[in-house]
């Protein structure tokens, strides 16, 4: 088990190997079988599928850069709220706030979940400064969702139990196992 200190160097140094584009420095923090899960997404199991989401990320968004708002951690589990900005694929400025959910395994990432707002992730590719085709999105074209139900927003991230590849660990009552729900103000 790492120390909260040893994870939050770690996540450090991911946002660095991120912001310099180094994928090669990037993926020697993660396990060969790391699996990564996002609601723009399917899951991607493996480094090779890692890889290569993180090469479309920096083709899409080139000049993007991540910032670790928060980071809290119990040295295995460890939760950071990133502010990510940059400039679209139409040349307009953007700042998107999203979180990340790291499981860590022997000192390297073994699970990476992300939660943001595709609606949001949406507008932002979206924006243009006049008619501009050909804009890259982010959003891979797919022919039906998965794990949602018509008016959902959130997709559900897989659990650890539904995955034969993972042993142990918190089952279904972790954290990011609840559908994530709206606000109603009282």
């Amino acid at each position: 088990m790492g120390t909260n200190d040893d994870a939050r160097l770690l996540i450090n140094q991911i946002v660095a190997a991120y912001n310099s584009r180094d994928i090669d420095a990037l993926v020697t923090f993660y396990r060969s079988d790391i699996t990564y899960w996002s609601p723009l997404d399917d899951l991607k199991t493996g480094i090779d599928a890692v890889r290569e989401h993180l090469d479309h990320l920096h083709e899409s968004l080139p000049d993007e850069q991540m910032q670790a708002q928060t980071i809290v951690t119990d040295g295995e589990l460890v939760v950071v709220e990133f502010e990510s900005t940059g400039t679209n694929p139409a040349g307009q400025p953007y700042a998107i706030e999203f979180t990340e959910v790291f499981e860590l395994r022997g000192g390297k990432v073994a699970s990476i979940k992300t939660y943001l707002d595709p609606e949001e992730v949406a507008d932002v590719m979206s924006r243009r400064q006049g008619p501009s085709p050909g804009s890259i999105s982010l959003i891979p074209p797919v022919s039906a969702p998965r794990n949602t139900r018509p008016g959902d927003q959130w997709r559900t991230p897989p659990t650890r139990a539904s995955h034969p590849d993972t042993e142990g660990g918190r089952g279904d009552s972790g954290p990011g196992r609840r559908n994530r729900q709206e606000h109603q103000p009282d």
